[in-house]
């Protein structure tokens, strides 16, 4: 509860506020908007002072003592009449501080410091704001502190890891000889392996064969085209005259 009404505190400070939108910013206004953004009823009647005597169910009725100190979260009313919502801060029998606006009149939500409770009827208190909440939000700041500081020292670790990956990356890396203990025959020997990345030899050239002198290779005859049939029938009729031709000349002489 006591984070709720700190947030009315942070909303409404600096600001004018009028809840019911009739005869402006009143202090009456504040003091239905609290009531409503902590959960409680709305106040009814034409003076502040009325709200002394409507607490409901919500809230316990405190009337001015000479012990009485406000609360963060109490409703304090005067009988001139004007109302504010107690900070809890700066407080004792003496004096006490309050959000309010309108007194001076016209001024929008602030807080002020009384010097006394001169006019004080007394206050309403919400009965679902137990005490112990103080330290439950006490534990909620702290946790909040802690998260911001661990957060901070995350963000300094990951800067050190940046710079040392930096400082890595721009060293040139020189090859070493790391030990290595190899046991053959139950005898230790330490031989040293070098993590330089092994060299691919270069290509040895080929040796180059003396050239035989080339030999000159014998023509070929040309290959006569075969004879066609059209061709023989024509040769052997060639031949076959001239044949007879032949026999006729021997027989005439």
């Amino acid at each position: 509860m006591i984070a709720v009404i700190q947030s009315f505190f942070d909303f409404f400070t600096g600001i004018y506020c009028d809840y019911d939108g009739a005869y402006g910013d009143q202090c009456f206004d504040l003091a239905n908007a609290y009531s409503r953004w902590i959960g409680g009823q709305r106040f009814t009647g034409a003076t502040a002072d009325l709200i002394f005597n409507q607490p409901g169910d919500f809230y316990t009725q405190i009337p001015n003592t000479l012990d009485y100190v406000p609360q963060k979260g109490d409703i304090v009313i005067w009988n001139w009449p004007h109302v504010g919502i107690a900070t809890g801060n700066n407080s004792d029998t003496n004096q006490f501080e309050v959000l309010e606006q309108n007194d001076p009149g016209g001024s929008n939500c602030h807080i002020k410091l009384y010097p006394n409770y001169n006019g004080v009827i007394g206050a309403l208190r919400p009965k679902q704001l137990p005490q112990e909440e103080q330290a439950e939000l006490d534990q909620l700041r702290s946790d909040r502190d802690k998260n911001w500081n661990l957060y901070q020292a995350e963000i300094q670790t990951n800067s050190q890891l940046q710079q040392q990956l930096t400082e890595c990356q721009s060293k040139v890396v020189t090859p070493t000889q790391i030990p290595v203990e190899v046991t053959t025959n139950d005898q230790s020997t330490v031989v040293n392996v070098s993590t330089k990345e092994p060299t691919v030899p270069e290509e040895q050239p080929k040796p180059v064969s003396p050239q035989l002198p080339t030999q000159t290779t014998e023509q070929k005859k040309p290959i006569s085209k075969p004879w066609r049939l059209s061709d023989l029938i024509v040769w052997f009729l060639k031949n076959t005259i001239s044949t007879l031709k032949s026999h006729v000349r021997k027989g005439n002489s």
